[in-house]
């Protein structure tokens, strides 16, 4: 048996073409049937994927026969969504969905959350821009952090305290 000397390089490379084609089958598909090679993941925008679970749930719902909730009236009882009703009742939500944590309670409790940081943060942006447009509430008023403040500060703080 001969020995065949190569090179470190070429022999990296020799290697990889044998494991390439030792793994290659005939059932793969080839590059050019792919949504990217193709171009149909152009066509079909940046979120190209179709997942299948969604298409059979869609499928279901259409062949389902309405049930008799039209038959039964509900009464639909509005609330008003703001501040003091989510304040009485994340307790009972949160409670709700930890107790019994069913897709429905989870739904609740997290949405009456984004509903609250909703809130919140619109507070919030206008608070930031009430003291933006009202310079007497501003705390750099009370205690400057700019240089330029901070000595003019210090220097009525001495005069007053030398008096």
């Amino acid at each position: 048996m001969t020995r065949i000397a190569l090179a470190p390089s070429k022999m990296v490379l020799l290697m990889s073409l044998v494991i390439t084609g030792a793994h290659a089958s005939p059932e793969q598909p080839l590059i050019k049937d792919t949504p990217f090679v193709s171009g149909q993941a152009y066509k079909k925008g940046f979120f190209w994927y179709d997942d299948p679970a969604k298409k059979s749930e869609a499928e279901e719902e259409k062949v389902l026969p309405p049930t008799g909730a039209a038959s039964s009236p509900s009464k639909e009882e509005k609330v008003d969504l703001n501040s003091k009703w989510l304040k009485e009742n994340m307790p009972r939500l949160l409670t709700q969905a930890m107790d019994n944590p069913t897709a429905e309670n989870l739904s609740r409790y997290y949405t009456a959350q984004r509903l609250m940081l909703d809130i919140s943060t619109r507070f919030s942006d206008k608070s930031k821009d009430y003291f933006l447009k009202n310079p007497m509430m501003s705390e750099k008023r009370r205690q400057p952090v700019e240089k330029v403040a901070l000595d003019a500060h210090r220097t009525v703080v001495e005069k007053i305290s030398k008096r």
